[in-house]
């Protein structure tokens, strides 16, 4: 457990189990607050000064995770005689790193904090002061390998009297879904019973509206009972939507598309962009742009980065002319789910051989599609469903509150003004924006056949707040029969997985798969026209 923990607060919930303690070697470390700062420095405002008096040399290391291992590395190198090393460290730094001729910490006293709004299904990362235990963990940085001095920017009034014990836990205050998913497959009861029950137990609301999500992505019953998909969704280590996507594009035939997006969006994007040449690496990322989908665009420069790996190898040199983190493309790859036990063993093998150059390749049967915008996007469009965006004049709307919605300034999909329908993965909100990430066009034909309800060639998406029609009655008919083969070929899918569709099944995927082939051949003579 952490040094911080409120350790006898558990041996209480866990009906009196016993405590350890195990003391670890520490250096003491001098503690200083606001009002000491101000006295020892004798400052007052002087609203006179107009320029600095003194510039001196100074040399930036950056020490992000985006960036490769040997970039890190120098904000850890000892400085020469006569300079001084300030280490600028965001709350990550507390417990994450020690830069051992680190003898002196400034606190802040605040962080940034993700916070999920289970009404809005939406992610703020909201700036707020920092708890007690955080404290004591920053200071901690200055007494690691010597005795150190900590000066916490704010009072000592405020941290003994307004800081809370510890950090709101994050049962409190993130998403409940995945959480929710579990307690029905482990069998423990209703939902709101089990979770009530936890130390820091959450509001009931927020574990009504977890609860109504889930069912409003067909993974809970309105009686809270685990659907087919539900089922086979616990059984992924993933959060809902991401385990929907590999499940649906096993079925549709794009797993190494979507298992390749799965692993981006459980770690991050592989693209960075460096302080100075952000307009360069924003206009490298533009050129990968497929599809009309940041989730695609980094698809595509990843089997970029695999070509390389496989041909020549100068993989590194890539990278870095394509500012992409070799570091996180080597996490993608090494984040693939393998099908069978057989495929499994053979991948493991792989990733301990010493050349970097080895993959695991998807089996063509399952990956006729990969190479298919259409189908690609369609399948993302359908997994992240009630996820959706529709335009709205110059901006979009959040199809799900109603929410006026900007495109974070890293997609590709930003100042495309022709695109009318969006999926995300999420939106975050920073100070007064709502900015909706990891955007993909999807088109009203995907949207008819997998998404929403249907009534009298009515297209009604989430509760009526957006809705189409389709004027033509015969591709009204299409649309509908499709749509319910489809959901009765996925259904069966997810009730016996591994088991090959039936004929009929399977002559019903090939209508599809012709559609869709004959809409991307229009496409593709549009584009060359």
């Amino acid at each position: 457990m952490s040094a911080t923990v409120d350790a006898e607060r558990f041996s209480k919930y866990l009906d009196g189990a016993p405590v350890l303690n195990v003391p670890g070697r520490t250096f003491p470390v001098q503690i200083k607050y606001l009002e000491d700062a101000v006295e020892l420095t004798g400052y007052s405002i002087d609203n006179g000064q107009k320029e600095h008096l003194t510039e001196l040399d100074d040399e930036v290391d950056t020490g992000e995770v985006a960036l490769t291992s040997e970039d890190q590395e120098a904000a850890f190198l000892v400085p020469p005689p006569g300079v001084r090393k300030i280490v600028l460290a965001t709350n990550i730094a507390e417990t994450g790193i020690t830069i051992p001729d680190v003898t002196c910490v400034v606190d802040t006293g605040k962080h940034r904090e993700m916070r999920f709004d289970e009404r809005r299904q939406l992610s703020r990362l909201l700036e707020t002061f920092i708890s007690k235990a955080n404290a004591k963990q920053r200071r901690g940085r200055a007494g690691r390998v010597q005795e150190g001095l900590c000066f916490h920017l704010f009072t000592k009034y405020r941290h003994d009297h307004l800081m809370a014990d510890q950090q709101t836990p994050e049962l409190l205050r993130l998403s409940l879904q995945d959480l929710a998913i579990r307690v029905k497959i482990c069998k423990l009861g209703g939902v709101e019973e089990t979770l009530s029950e936890a130390l820091d137990p959450p509001l009931p609301k927020n574990i009504r509206r977890a609860v109504d999500a889930l069912i409003d992505v067909r993974a809970l019953t309105p009686g809270e009972e685990l659907t087919p998909l539900g089922i086979q969704l616990a059984r992924l280590p993933l959060d809902v939507f991401l385990g929907k996507l590999i499940l649906l594009g096993s079925i549709f035939k794009c797993l190494d598309a979507v298992i390749t997006i799965a692993a981006i969006l459980s770690s991050k994007s592989p693209f960075v962009a460096p302080f100075g040449a952000r307009n360069q690496a924003d206009t490298i990322r533009q050129s990968y742009r497929r599809g009309d989908s940041d989730l695609l665009t980094v698809y595509n420069a990843y089997l970029a980065w695999k070509r390389v790996c496989t041909s020549n190898g100068s993989e590194y040199q890539f990278c870095r002319k394509n500012f992409l983190s070799q570091l996180i493309v080597c996490l993608v790859d090494s984040g693939f789910l393998p099908l069978t036990e057989a495929e499994r063993s053979i991948l493991n093998k792989s990733r301990y051989n010493t050349r970097r150059r080895q993959f695991f390749d998807i089996p063509q049967r399952a990956n006729v599609n990969s190479d298919n915008d259409v189908i690609t996007t369609s399948v993302i469009g359908w997994s992240f469903y009630p996820k959706l965006l529709v335009r709205d004049g110059k901006g979009f709307r959040n199809c799900a509150n109603n929410q006026n919605i900007s495109l974070h300034p890293s997609s590709v999909n930003k100042g495309h003004h022709e695109l009318k329908w969006l999926s995300y993965y999420h939106i975050m909100q920073a100070k007064q924006f709502y900015n909706a990430h990891e955007t993909t066009s999807i088109e009203e034909f995907s949207i008819a056949l997998l998404c929403g309800d249907m009534y009298a060639g009515v297209f009604i998406l989430d509760g009526n707040r957006a809705r189409f029609a389709v004027s033509d009655w015969k591709t009204m008919l299409v649309i509908k029969t499709l749509r319910s083969k489809l959901r009765d070929i996925m259904t069966k899918s997810f009730k016996n997985p591994g088991k090959p569709l039936t004929g009929q099944q399977m002559r019903w995927m090939e209508v599809w798969q012709k559609i869709y082939t004959l809409k991307r051949e229009g496409e593709d003579r549009e584009l060359h026209k």
